[in-house]
């Protein structure tokens, strides 16, 4: 029996959407997949909630139409986010824009968001390093692989604080971060990424068993150690990175010692001058580390990452994979010419107004003229997310080390 063909997305989004159909067994699921990146692609007025996606009044708004079509797929609908997932990394490995090469870097990471009650999945009182304390919130430990050009999220998976367990952190399914991120980055070696080396900042570098679990596994890495705390050698000759650095000494840069002068050239035209008591080739690795912590939180941030607001791990999980479908978008969409896709069509045979969504609520197509104003709509409408999307990695790509 042939599919009922879907209402296409605005422009180059519904080139990208039509790659994941296979993976959504019915029409609203494939609608919605559609209208939740359109959501997160638009231009930032408000968070990035289900009325914000959805374009209703925060609140009084919940109970609308295509809110609760949004609600329905993110939290019962049946589609597998790892799935989805798999097939976005797919497309980002196979293009030779954006596939991963020896040159590059995998970042191990997390992300910490302040979330209120005790009552949504992995939310705890823990240590939220974007915040620099300790409050009420989600912790998502990630991987993303980068060089000095592009960056982008590989593997996501929320960290769950061991209050939520029975037996706290002797229970058996309690893991800690570095747990999380030795998997993650499994993930990604099965998925076939390839980088020079894995990378990442004291905390997980300060850990002697990942960087064992990182050694079995056969990669190389670049981890910062704490300046008092850490090995830099082992046995009788330990000492730490503060004694190092004093060894080599420094008499300010006209009389540096042992240190030599690296400078850092950016997209936006500035430079840096790093001091590298090492080979420049660390410098360099971690060097793309620190573009990923300025900018890609600041991204995450536009296209909602935080801005969820249901409760099931499930709903959470998946609201984090569309927002990286909707970061890979951006890349999509600056890398290809746009598409020559006419929109102005009508919709395809099988759709009306009349067509029950998944859970029974009622579904309209959504008007996808690429032109604004053509004339009246009867029904409020996203614009194309194309600008957006393109705005979002020029920004991206001004704050990228050159070299």
């Amino acid at each position: 029996m042939a599919r009922v063909a879907c209402p296409p997305a605005a422009g180059p989004l519904e080139d990208y959407a039509a790659l994941f159909d296979e993976l959504f067994s019915r029409l609203a699921q494939r609608r919605g997949f559609r209208e939740y990146l359109t959501g997160l692609l638009a231009p930032r007025d408000r968070n990035k909630t289900l009325t914000g996606l959805a374009g209703t009044e925060p609140v009084v708004g919940a109970q609308h139409a295509a809110v609760q079509r949004l609600q329905y797929f993110l939290s019962e609908s049946t589609w597998d986010s790892v799935k989805v997932n798999d097939r976005r990394l797919e497309l980002l490995l196979s293009d030779p824009a954006t596939a991963p090469h020896s040159g590059g870097v995998l970042v191990i990471d997390d992300s910490g968001d302040r979330k209120d009650g005790s009552a949504t999945a992995h939310v705890g009182r823990q240590w939220l390093g974007r915040y620099g304390k300790t409050d009420n919130g989600v912790v998502t430990v990630t991987t993303v692989w980068a060089d000095e050009r592009v960056y982008y999220p590989l593997h996501a998976e929320p960290y769950t604080p061991a209050s939520h367990f029975p037996k706290g952190r002797n229970d058996s399914g309690f893991r800690t971060k570095l747990q999380i991120a030795a998997d993650l980055v499994t993930k990604a070696q099965e998925a076939g990424v390839v980088c020079r080396a894995v990378v990442a900042d004291c905390f997980y570098g300060d850990h002697d068993d990942l960087r064992a679990e990182l050694r079995q596994g056969g990669w190389g890495f670049v981890m910062a150690l704490k300046p008092s705390r850490g090995t830099w050698q082992y046995q009788a000759e330990a000492y730490t990175p503060k004694d190092a650095a004093r060894a080599v000494g420094w008499n300010g840069p006209d009389d540096p010692g042992g240190w030599s002068r690296v400078q850092r050239v950016f997209r936006d035209g500035h430079t840096e001058t790093w001091w590298a008591a090492d080979l420049t080739e660390v410098v360099r690795l971690y060097g793309i580390r620190h573009w990923i912590e300025q900018s890609y939180k600041q991204v995450k941030d536009e296209l909602g990452w935080a801005d969820f607001q249901v409760r099931s791990a499930t709903a959470i999980h998946r609201h984090q994979t569309l927002v990286n479908c909707a970061f890979s978008f951006c890349w999509n969409t600056w890398f290809d010419q746009p598409s020559t896709r006419d929109s102005r069509n009508a919709p395809p045979p099988g759709s009306s107004a009349d067509d029950p969504g998944e859970g029974g609520h009622p579904t309209s197509p959504a008007d996808t003229t690429f032109l604004l104003a053509q004339g009246p709509t009867h029904r409020p409408v996203l614009a194309d997310p194309l600008a957006t999307a393109t705005a979002l990695v020029e920004s991206m790509v001004r704050q990228a080390p050159a070299r």
